[in-house]
């Protein structure tokens, strides 16, 4: 049942929508009962949407338009519907029942990117059954295949560009980053442009035999020495003009003294030795440390392990994706994939 606009509460709109199976597994999400569900709240609001099917049965998109009161460009709210599977057995609560706990709620999909989008469109709603008018149309799409699949946006601008041209998007992205008190904030901040995207594939090939009589060239012990020579391993710091403003304004924000200062040692380091060294302590006094490294450098993430077929077989070779994210404008991914073989170099 569609939930009235006046009684469009956030919450109440994400656990709905959560409680729809989106999964995508890589070759596109079953997503038309959620547009459908959508679909009929933007009706109740007499907000004409429309629901454009893709090639594949029950992978659809989901468009509403907000007219505007000019013929300026529209701007596009883009949030996508799919969402990365589930490992079932690792939840403590139904992904897919929007369960409300100690003030958090919990499913699969929650901050990627239904609960952006459910934000988004109560939001308007409400705007809209306030009597609000706006100078331009908003066009709110809720698109399918984001996490993967040959259907996403790319194929919907391919085929419809009519319906979502636009001359701003706002979609997914950026942080609010609280003091060490945890509730003062010390900087918000957007997404300007987002990182490199590619994968490398490590493969290690060793003597394919039976297993009761193992030979010294294992590739799947080749290929663990080879994780372990790039584990903890760091690609080099690479500051941007983008990520020098970002980290200036972080360092006039916060009030923690030790972080501000390493930010400013770090932006004023002369040498790539210095620069490391400041980063590293920028890195460990950060509340989020894990943001602050993936801004600082190209990042490497163990993926997808693949190696043997049966007990009893050694396999013959083994291996395992690597999935990076370079910093645009930083180091270039030959130039990380030549750090990656000196690394690798004898193992």
């Amino acid at each position: 049942a569609a939930i009235p606009p006046a009684d469009l509460d956030p919450l109440a709109l994400l656990k709905k929508m959560l409680s729809f199976d989106t999964q995508n597994s890589g070759d596109g999400g079953i997503t038309r009962p959620h547009a459908e569900m959508l679909k009929a709240v933007w009706d109740s609001a007499n907000v004409p949407s429309e629901i454009i099917p893709t090639p594949k049965d029950g992978n659809v998109h989901l468009i509403a338009r907000v007219k505007g009161t000019t013929a300026a460009p529209p701007l596009l709210l883009l949030g996508h519907s799919d969402v990365v599977p589930v490992e079932r057995a690792k939840w403590s609560v139904d992904p897919f029942a929007g369960v409300v706990k100690d003030g958090e709620i919990y499913g699969r999909g929650a901050l990627d990117m239904k609960g952006a989008n459910a934000a988004n469109i109560a939001g308007l709603l409400r705007h809209i059954d306030e009597g609000a008018k706006f100078d331009r149309d908003i066009i709110v799409l809720t698109d399918t295949d984001e996490e993967a699949g040959p259907h996403g946006s790319r194929w919907l601008a391919e085929n419809h560009w009519d319906k979502i041209n636009a001359g701003m998007v706002l979609t997914e992205g950026g942080w609010f980053l609280a003091q060490r008190d945890g509730t003062t904030p010390m900087l918000i901040t957007v997404t300007r442009q987002d990182k490199v995207y590619f994968n490398l594939d490590i493969t290690a090939d060793g003597t394919a035999t039976h297993s009761s009589k193992p030979n010294p060239d294992s590739a799947i012990a080749k290929l663990s020495r080879a994780i372990t020579s790039i584990d903890t391993w760091l690609a080099p710091v690479a500051l941007t003009d983008v990520t020098r403003e970002y980290f200036s304004a972080l360092a006039k924000a916060t009030t923690d003294r030790s972080f501000k200062r390493a930010i400013e040692l770090m932006l004023g380091a002369k040498s790539q030795r210095a620069l490391e060294r400041a980063a590293a302590v920028v890195v460990q006094r950060s509340s989020y440390p894990w943001l602050h490294q993936a801004l600082l450098r190209t990042t490497h993430a163990f993926v997808i392990e693949d190696a043997g077929y049966k007990e009893n077989v050694i396999p013959s070779t083994a291996t395992l994706r690597i999935n990076c994210r370079g910093v645009p404008g930083g180091q270039r991914p030959r130039d990380f994939l030549a750090d990656i073989r000196k690394q690798l170099e004898g193992r």
